[in-house]
């Protein structure tokens, strides 16, 4: 199957804005068409001891959907003790988010026909 060109920004932009409608990670909030939850980038623990953020690339899929209370809350305590006592295991959520999304792209006919990947 051929990738049409531009195919990277389009599945950027579908998978924040499908992220932004996903409860928030912390408290739960269920967003609205007209208020939407936002798309949290994160930091991701390198091999090497350092921390890594970034919006480009592979590691801009590094997102958690948090409502506005609750990402302002997070710069204000900062990320880690915000994440911890929330309760939330970062990378568990990042995983499963991204499995979820690709699961429903999938299934849609979105990204492949459901018969290449399930064959």
């Amino acid at each position: 199957m051929q990738v049409p060109e531009g195919w990277g920004k389009i599945f950027k932009s579908r998978f924040y804005r499908w992220v932004k409608m996903r409860p928030c990670v912390s408290c739960g909030r269920v967003p609205q068409i007209t208020d939407m939850n936002e798309a949290d980038h994160v930091f991701l623990n390198t091999s090497l001891g350092g921390k890594l953020r970034s919006h480009k690339g592979r590691f801009s899929y590094a997102v958690l959907p948090l409502c506005r209370r609750c990402h302002q809350k997070k710069h204000e305590v900062g990320e880690e003790n915000f994440y911890r006592s929330s309760g939330v295991d970062v990378y568990l959520e990042l995983s499963s988010l991204l499995a979820t999304f690709l699961y429903e792209m999938v299934e849609s006919g979105e990204i492949f026909e459901r018969d290449e990947v399930f064959e």
